[in-house]
C-alpha cells in the first residue's frame, strides 16, 4: 500500500516546494488536471496554457506528466454520460457507437456527419469533466497551503485524484434487448448504418442472443444493399449453416442465388437453386402455388411465391430473384 501512495505523496512534496504564490501554483495544477483529462492534449498544451494564463509551468507541467493518457482513459465512460446527459441523448447508444467507431478507425470518416454526432457527446463530455477536475484541483491545492501554513501536513492530492475518479465505471456491454430495439429504431427511420453498427455490436457483444437469427440475417441484408457482396455472402452462408427452420431460410437463398448470377458464377447459382427448392420441399398437389412472408429487423417486407414450375422472391415489392425448377 506504502508503494501505491508513493508517487502520490512525491507530487504533492514537489508542488509544496515549489517557490511561487499558492494562486499561481494551484493554477498550474488545474491547468495540469485539465489538459491530463482532455484526450490528445498533453504536457505542452500545459505549458502553452500556463504561459498565457500566468500560472507556475512546472506545476503545470508535473501534474500534466503525472495525469496524462491514463486519466483520459478511466475518465471515458463518465464522459460519455455526461456529455450524452447534456446533449439529451442515450449514453448506452453512444458507448456502443464509439466503441465501434474505434475498433473499425478510419481516419476520413472523422470528418463524416454521423461520425460527429458520435465524437460530440465524447469530447463535450471531456471538457465539461476536465473543466471541473481542474477547479477541484485548484481549490484542493490552496486548501493544502492554507492547512501548510498551520502545520498540517495533508495529503490533499489523493483526495483530488478521488473525487476526479468518481463516476467512472467499468466499461458495461449494453443489453442484447436494448441493442436489438435500437437497431429496429434505426432502421424504421431510415438511418441503416446506424441500425447495422447496432446489429454488429449485438452479435459481438452478444453471440448466444436470442436475437442472433435475426440480427444475422440483418447484417447479410444490409451488406447487400450497400453493395458489399463478399460480408453480404459470408453473413448468408453463416446463417444458412446455423439456421435450418428459419422462416428467412428461402430468403437467404434468393440473396446468395442473386448475389451469384450477378458474380456470373453459373454453377453456384445452379447449386444454390437446387439446395432452395430441395429444403422447401416444393409440393403444390391441391393448389397451384403457396406463399410465405417474412419481415426483417431492417423492417423490409419478403414475401415468397412458389409455383409448381417456378419460384419468385419479393423484397418490399420488388422481385428479387426467380428460380425456375
Amino acid at each position: 500500500m506504502r508503494k501505491f501512495f508513493t508517487p502520490f505523496y512525491f507530487l504533492y512534496r514537489k508542488l509544496v516546494l515549489v517557490d511561487d504564490t499558492p494562486h499561481r501554483i494551484a493554477l498550474g495544477a488545474g491547468i495540469g488536471i485539465f489538459t491530463g483529462v482532455l484526450p490528445g492534449v498533453g504536457p505542452l498544451a500545459a505549458l502553452a496554457l500556463a504561459f498565457l494564463l500566468r500560472a507556475n509551468r512546472a506545476a503545470a507541467l508535473m501534474v500534466s506528466l503525472f495525469t496524462n493518457t491514463w486519466f483520459t482513459l478511466i475518465t471515458l465512460v463518465a464522459s460519455i454520460k455526461i456529455g450524452a446527459f447534456v446533449l439529451g441523448n442515450d449514453w448506452n447508444q453512444i458507448y456502443s457507437e464509439w466503441k465501434f467507431f474505434l475498433k473499425h478507425f478510419q481516419f476520413f470518416k472523422l470528418f463524416e456527419s454521423s461520425i460527429l454526432k458520435i465524437l460530440l457527446p465524447v469530447i463535450l463530455g471531456y471538457i465539461i469533466l476536465a473543466l471541473i477536475g481542474a477547479v477541484v484541483v485548484y481549490l484542493l491545492i490552496r486548501v493544502v497551503f492554507y492547512m501548510q501554513k498551520r502545520k498540517k501536513i495533508l495529503l490533499t492530492l489523493l483526495i483530488a485524484v478521488g473525487v476526479i475518479s468518481l463516476g467512472t465505471a467499468l466499461l458495461p456491454a449494453a443489453d442484447d434487448s436494448e441493442l436489438y430495439s435500437q437497431a429496429r429504431s434505426f432502421f424504421s427511420s431510415g438511418e441503416d448504418d446506424f441500425g447495422y453498427l447496432q446489429l454488429t455490436l449485438l452479435l459481438e457483444e452478444h453471440p448466444e442472443s436470442r436475437f442472433a437469427e435475426p440480427v444475422l440475417f440483418g447484417i447479410g441484408e444490409y451488406n447487400f444493399k450497400v453493395n458489399n457482396p463478399g460480408d453480404a455472402r459470408k453473413a448468408f452462408e453463416e446463417f444458412l449453416k446455423k439456421y435450418p427452420s428459419s422462416p428467412a431460410r428461402p430468403f437467404a437463398y434468393a440473396y446468395l442465388i442473386s448475389l451469384a448470377r450477378k458474380n456470373s458464377n453459373l454453377a453456384v447459382s445452379q447449386e444454390l437453386e437446387k439446395e432452395l427448392v430441395s429444403s422447401q420441399q416444393l409440393s403444390l398437389i391441391f393448389r397451384d402455388r403457396k406463399e410465405k412472408r417474412y419481415r426483417s429487423v431492417a423492417s423490409k417486407k419478403y414475401r415468397a411465391l412458389l409455383y409448381i414450375n417456378k419460384a419468385q422472391f419479393y423484397a418490399d415489392g420488388a422481385l428479387l430473384v426467380e428460380v425456375s425448377y
